[in-house]
């Protein structure tokens, strides 16, 4: 899949930033995988997919704690795809995550290393407010590439307008954007919106917009 539109996201600013936080980054993630909103969002994940075979990919895996904590608590079996744009995140979720997951150093936006029609479920979590908008569509299309027939996209991102403020953590320009913005770049894709929610986020100044959403291809018949 090609990439189109790339001057907007800053690749080796995200990169670095996230290469020298990982270690920080992965000890406030031990501690808050622990939430009560992780467990009831892939038991949910996990009853919906359940019936389907296929991998389940993390397109911003970070340090691995949530596909490891559906890994331990709800399908051990079943194949995990990490990918990030951090070395030193996919090395990290390494430690987290069996043996046999496939760890992927690559572009949420360019995961043309996993094959298509192979993912049962696809994440992301809180990752997709450095793409500026007009790579939404696309990068949600390869996405819906990888998802099997009803196969499921669960994403959370910070909702509003504006940009959100680093403040002195970082130099990087990263967007929220509503609710109604998202649930329209993904219908563009070939989403179809099953759940839809706006919600705090504990500890946080600033609501999360956490949706599901799945793929029905069209059939033709002779």
């Amino acid at each position: 899949m090609m990439m189109k539109r790339t001057s907007d996201f800053d690749t080796v600013g995200v990169r670095s930033f996230y290469d020298d936080t990982a270690a920080t980054y992965a000890r406030m993630m031990d501690r808050e995988i622990d939430l009560p909103m992780y467990r009831t969002l892939l038991a949910r994940l996990h009853e919906r997919i359940a019936g389907l075979d296929g991998d389940l990919v993390d397109t911003s895996c970070g340090s691995g704690q949530m596909l490891a904590m559906y890994h331990r608590e709800f399908e051990p079996e079943r194949f995990l795809v990490a990918a990030d744009l951090s070395e030193e995140m996919v090395v990290l979720a390494g430690e987290r995550l069996p043996e046999s997951a496939q760890r992927i150093v690559a572009d949420m936006r360019d995961l043309g290393a996993v094959d298509e029609g192979s993912a049962a479920g696809v994440l992301s979590f809180f990752a997709l407010h450095h793409l500026p908008e007009d790579q939404l569509q696309e990068t949600f299309a390869g996405w819906a590439r990888l998802l099997v027939e009803n196969g499921l996209l669960m994403l959370a991102t910070w909702e509003g307008t504006g940009l959100v403020d680093y403040g002195e953590e970082a130099d990087i320009t990263a967007y929220r954007y509503t609710q109604a913005d998202i649930e329209r770049h993904l219908k563009a894709a070939g989403f179809r919106i099953e759940r839809s929610v706006v919600a705090p986020v504990e500890g946080l100044p600033m609501d999360g917009v956490y949706i599901d959403a799945s793929v029905r291809r069209e059939h033709t018949t002779t």
